[in-house]
């Protein structure tokens, strides 16, 4: 987005890709016609074939210099991506031809996958001891500005959440996206991405997410559905001009939050007093949300005669916009100050999580509710200003992400083995729409 230094960059990154592919299509050929044309290569050839390989290793070695300036903060992210992909290369370098190799690989990754999730196999498994057969709770939290890379890197921020690693590290039905991306560092893009699963960088993008309906939660509501969720949305951050008024800064965000929603919470119509900037405490809304979820019990013991049985609660779906990670970062004035005042808001925010399941398990709902966790982006807080948007590294576009899934909820075994698999790999806060619409 910045004009003729990102049209400079474009061009270097493609030139350098065209020649990475050009080297490794130069080696992958010479090595192939030393096999097809001989089943000995000659002398000569094979000195080709080393002075190749060796002028590339050098280029390798080159790369992982990039890579500790790249680390340094000397950004270098194009030369390091250019020697990321020799170094794949060279993962197949000893197989009869790179092209075999990659062929190799895809009917390993298919066998896999076909023996994993063939009909014939999940028959076989052995299914859960116990078994919730209802449709599950839905509880969707958006975290403004929680990094993952400091929640999960630092040993202050770890100290800073010690429920939140706890149940990282304990808790089977607790899965931590170690590696996830957001799609910018500014939540007018962040937020519509995560909320929507659409990536508004082009005009018709932005026309769409900013678009009425488009927000995760019209998927549950009564009146776009007739799968007969109660909907609620939480957040801490006002719903003032900014937000509400059609030529608001933010006027994009106040659908995702309030569209489709059977009930809004937001500390201005509450007249809160304000902690955090135009936000109030995120802890303030959880006792909002265990009414609400005692007034669905006490609604179906007027239809009902009876809320004991769980076939005959009301299902919710609610969101919870929590802001307490976000400038100026919230602070519990009652408690000893951290090194710096985004470890004490990762510290509220870990008692607002942990608040958060002793209700859901105080309301019997615990056991039969998902709840899917994600910042929109991260923050960078420790440099000399404040850098948030204008600094991409890892502590803005890590955001953390989660998901809590009672394994006794699933209705596919497998679905807790392929989460499991992917808190190792590269995933991306626009997963977390399709994972939910997945839920349903």
């Amino acid at each position: 987005h910045e004009g003729a230094l990102a049209s400079f960059v474009k061009v270097v990154f493609g030139v350098l890709c065209c020649a990475a592919s050009l080297a490794v299509w130069a080696y992958g050929h010479q090595h192939q016609r030393s096999l097809h044309h001989s089943s000995i290569p000659n002398k000569r050839e094979n000195n080709k074939n080393k002075n190749t390989e060796g002028i590339l290793r050098e280029v390798v070695r080159y790369g992982l210099g990039a890579y500790i300036l790249n680390y340094l903060t000397v950004y270098t992210p194009v030369i390091s991506v250019l020697f990321a992909f020799l170094g794949c290369f060279f993962s197949f370098r000893n197989n009869n031809s790179t092209a075999t190799a990659i062929r190799q690989r895809q009917r390993m990754i298919l066998m896999e996958d076909a023996t994993k999730y063939n009909n014939d196999t999940l028959a076989k498994k052995t299914p859960p001891t116990k078994r919730v057969d209802l449709r599950p709770n839905i509880l969707f939290l958006q975290h403004e500005s929680l990094s993952g890379s400091v929640m999960l890197t630092t040993d202050e921020g770890r100290r800073a959440t010690p429920f939140f690693q706890n149940k990282m590290e304990t808790d089977g039905d607790f899965y931590v996206f170690e590696s996830t991306r957001s799609v910018s560092g500014n939540t007018i893009d962040a937020m519509p991405a995560l909320m929507t699963g659409c990536l508004p960088y082009t005009p018709e993008a932005i026309e769409w997410v900013h678009s009425p309906g488009r927000s995760i939660g019209y998927a549950f509501s009564k009146s776009f559905t007739n799968r007969g969720y109660a909907t609620g949305s939480f957040s801490s951050t006002a719903h003032g001009p900014s937000i509400t008024w059609d030529n608001g800064q933010y006027s994009m965000l106040y659908d995702l939050f309030a569209g489709g929603m059977d009930v809004v919470k937001e500390p201005l119509s509450l007249r809160y007093r304000m902690d955090n900037a135009d936000a109030v405490n995120d802890r303030k809304m959880l006792p909002l949300l265990e009414e609400w979820l005692r007034g669905l019990d006490d609604e179906n013991v007027t239809v009902a005669g009876t809320n004991n049985n769980n076939e005959e609660r009301t299902p919710f779906f609610a969101q919870m916009y929590l802001t307490n990670a976000h400038y100026p970062y919230l602070k519990d004035n009652k408690k000893p100050p951290y090194s710096h005042r985004y470890f004490d808001a990762l510290a509220t925010t870990d008692e607002t999580l942990e608040r958060l399941f002793d209700i859901l398990n105080k309301t019997g709902r615990l056991e039969n509710t998902i709840i899917v966790g994600s910042g929109d982006h991260g923050d960078d807080p420790f440099k000399a200003t404040w850098v948030r948007v204008a600094s991409y590294n890892s502590n803005v576009l890590h955001p953390i992400s989660y998901i809590y899934y009672p394994k006794h909820a699933m209705r596919d075994p497998s679905v807790g083995e392929r989460l499991r698999r992917n808190t190792k790999k590269l995933t991306y806060t626009l997963d977390m729409y399709p994972t939910i619409q997945g839920i349903l």
